[in-house]
């Protein structure tokens, strides 16, 4: 008679230890540092029944949880070489180790099973975590990096860095970047840069799974429905999975471009930089397979049905992005006898990304599913206005005799919050916000 609202409670508990030392050793500086850290989540859905035990449900349910740690030991050194150029080569070099695990951990039995007593099974709200759902993965991984800097003329720097990787789950990758500046004037300066990237499949995108109760909106006949649906998320191996035409993660790669001026006068500054970003294979999850009422859904419920499935998402590669933007970052510092010293910056980002590839397997091909089935309007609204466009800072920083104060100001451009049906989207509309900060 007083309603029905269950709440879920989250355990989480987050742990990390680093130490290093530095040093020097035959003409190099050496830093050797090592690390661990862990982070935990448990849940529990309280003022809640499992409805198919009846009259025998508990109200509240331990569901489960996942952990992730990680462990690095890393070595790094540097020193400067003459080599008749203008200035000595700076070399910068080091490896890195590292260990990660991720784990699944299967709630009680009561949380998800099936009381034999009619209605939903499991914990209404939030289900709990399943055995079949449950993992312990492992990875390792080494590099290896060199980065040089130094100067050819006097007006003339450059910068040369690259890095190896090795993962014992997917193979290895190689980066690198390229940066040079010339000064054309004491005052005025043009830079590029150009680099590649990449950005390996993480533990949870390769093995998280989880089945639980979903609400699903579909549009009839030009008015938006929602149903409650079991669906599940599956890893990228599972049978379930591989049936829509999941395949084995690959890491995401970036070409990044980027070309700017300097210029500076006196206690003024100002740099100009424009970029872009190519991003490719880009992983995302896919939509919920098989809750639609078109007839792709009713087909992938068909190939689900052999797996008590009716509905299936999983974690897959082929989204690309270009992102192209504009830094623009001016600088003045007024130093005053009697009033300390003043520095006033306004910094200010304008970008705009569009998605150039959505994903596609060859099982959804071959149904005859539309471009947007794996990868709907809501998902690429959001890579494409899901972040603000422009962002704006103006700041003012204040020292005297020890005593400091900064006052900023971060103006946000609007963020689209965007759905299926055009008719639902929101948009956030511009903020700002104000910062004020003391330090003596």
């Amino acid at each position: 008679p007083y309603g029905f609202l269950p709440l879920i409670q989250a355990d989480d508990d987050d742990s990390n230890i680093f130490a290093g030392i530095k040093g020097a050793a035959y003409g190099w500086n050496v830093d050797l540092s090592l690390g661990w850290g862990k982070n935990s989540i448990d849940y529990n859905t309280i003022q809640s029944v499992n409805r198919s035990y009846g009259i025998f449900s508990k109200t509240a349910f331990y569901d489960g949880g996942y952990s992730y740690d990680q462990s690095t030991i890393g070595l790094d050194v540097s020193r400067g070489f003459d080599v008749g150029l203008a200035e000595p080569l700076n070399v910068a070099g080091g490896l890195q180790y590292r260990e990660e695990n991720y784990e699944i951990h299967p709630g009680e039995p009561a949380s998800y099973n099936d009381g034999g007593q009619g209605g939903g099974l499991g914990a209404q709200g939030f289900g709990g975590f399943q055995p079949s759902n449950a993992a312990d993965a492992d990875r390792h991984n080494w590099a290896a990096y060199v980065d040089l800097e130094g100067k050819f003329t006097q007006n003339f720097s450059y910068g040369l860095a690259g890095r190896y990787e090795d993962y014992s789950d997917f193979g290895d990758q190689a980066t690198g970047k390229l940066s040079l500046r010339y000064d054309i004037t004491p005052q005025v300066a043009i830079r590029g840069a150009i680099s590649n990237g990449f950005k390996a499949p993480a533990l949870q995108q390769q093995y998280f799974s989880y089945t639980a109760t979903n609400l699903n909106t579909t549009t009839v006949g030009g008015v938006p429905v929602t149903s409650l649906i079991q669906s599940g998320k599956f890893r990228v191996n599972d049978p379930v999975a591989i049936s829509l035409g999941a395949r084995p993660l690959e890491p995401e790669t970036s070409m990044n471009y980027s070309v700017g001026a300097v210029y500076r006068f006196g206690s003024f500054q100002m740099t100009v930089d424009a970029y872009q970003i190519d991003i490719e294979d880009r992983i995302t999850l896919s939509e919920n397979l098989g809750s639609g009422a078109t007839a792709a859904d009713a087909q992938v419920r068909t190939i689900l049905a052999p797996y008590g499935v009716s509905a299936a998402q999983f974690f897959l590669n082929g989204v690309d992005t270009t992102t192209k933007g504009v830094d623009i970052v001016a600088h003045y510092r007024m130093p005053t006898e009697s009033y300390g010293r003043f520095d006033f910056t306004v910094a200010a980002n304008f970008n705009d990304t569009k998605v150039t590839r959505v994903p596609t397997t060859a099982a959804t091909t071959a149904i005859g599913a539309s471009s947007t089935f794996l990868f709907n309007r809501a998902n690429r609204l959001s890579y494409e206005f899901g972040q603000p466009e422009q962002k704006i800072i103006a700041s003012v920083d204040w020292f005297k005799d020890g005593l400091g104060l900064t006052a900023r100001a971060t103006n946000y451009d609007s963020v689209l919050l965007p759905n299926n049906v055009a008719t639902l989207d929101q948009n956030t509309g511009t903020a700002t916000l104000v910062d004020l900060a003391v330090r003596y």
